[in-house]
């Protein structure tokens, strides 16, 4: 057994929930917990330790309010599975939150809920079966990297009024919803070198972003579109990404192009693009699409599509022939894409 000092904190579920203000206890722990304070900064490691909670309308949170703020805080190796909230729930943590190494399961809510986070770091952890993966608004500097994201009910990542961005090296396969949203305000983000599989809502749907970047990404299986682009969206970058289905060489697919359940379906799809301007799609693969490489609705503006490389479109519209099909109205430069 363990013992340190440490603010007093009040338990829901087994778990830590909030910081009772301005006073110390005495805590014992029977799980391997160390704590240091080291220049003004509480650093927190949290070896294995599970926690679970009832159905119920709670979550398995830790909560500061902005005026009890911990600062460095460190969730690490821990379970975190079905509480009937979010896993795990940080509200105003604006310095350092870190959550890494952990399992997020079966929560009813968000696996990671962020709200007004800053400087987050969010990294080798796994989300499987929550409502979303992780949602984070009103926040600052999100850098989640390597994690395991699979079987979610809703969406997976959620990202809103948020700047400053990295979203990496992650695997998205099979969200009911969309792989990643980025909707209020968002500017600064870059997605980047993640794969997104089997997500039946979509893939990246850039609701209302600018200054982004999306890059290196593979779409493999994807519903509805791969990369989504709105009209209260502008400004980005759209490059080096594969979109694909299932071929795995010498005429064949690994999948199905008819068959009951969707998840056993061969299906691709590329690039949607509404109402937009300003928008730089170059250096991607698009193959074995349902439709067309890209699709232009409404009025798109300075948008341009520069060296792609395209090969087996339209699969589920034989009777269109176009790799690009772009509405009238819009005003988008064409030039050196390669094509069947």
């Amino acid at each position: 057994m363990r013992y340190f000092f440490t603010p007093r904190i009040r338990k829901i579920n087994h778990h830590v929930v909030e910081w009772e203000k301005g006073r110390w206890a005495l805590g014992f722990f029977v799980h391997d917990f160390f704590f240091a304070i080291l220049s003004g900064l509480l650093l927190a490691q949290v070896k294995p330790a599970p926690a679970s909670g009832q159905r119920s309308n709670q979550d398995g949170e830790t909560n500061y309010d902005q005026k009890l703020l911990a600062f460095g805080w460190s969730f690490h190796s821990f379970w975190y599975i079905w509480f009937g909230g979010h896993g795990i729930s940080l509200i105003n943590c604006y310095e350092d939150p870190r959550i890494s190494d952990s399992i997020l399961t079966y929560n009813k809510k968000a696996g990671l809920f962020l709200n007004g986070c800053h400087d987050i770091v969010v990294n080798a952890n796994h989300f499987e079966e929550n409502q979303d993966a992780l949602t984070c608004v009103d926040a600052f500097n999100l850098c989640m990297n390597g994690n395991n994201i699979d079987d979610h009910l809703g969406n997976g990542v959620i990202i809103e009024n948020t700047y400053g961005s990295v979203v990496s090296g992650n695997m998205i396969e099979e969200c009911n919803g969309t792989a990643i949203i980025l909707d209020r305000d968002c500017y600064g983000i870059t997605l980047s070198a993640n794969v997104i599989a089997h997500d039946m809502g979509g893939g990246i749907d850039l609701r209302d972003a600018h200054g982004c970047t999306v890059s290196a990404n593979t779409f493999t299986l994807v519903h509805h579109f791969g990369v989504k682009v709105s009209g209260n969206s502008g400004r980005l970058t759209i490059s080096a990404n594969n979109f694909s289905n299932s071929h795995i060489g010498e005429g064949k697919e690994k999948r199905l192009l008819e068959h009951e359940d969707p998840v056993q379906l061969d299906i691709g799809h590329g690039i949607v693009l509404e109402n937009t301007k300003n928008i730089a799609i170059t250096g991607n693969q698009f193959s074995g699409l349902d439709g067309p490489a890209v699709r232009a609705t409404g009025t798109c503006d300075k948008v341009l599509i520069n060296s792609n490389v395209l090969t087996d479109l339209n699969r589920r519209t034989p009777e269109s022939k176009t790799a690009f099909d772009l509405s009238p109205e819009s005003k988008i430069t064409l030039s050196d894409n390669l094509t069947d």
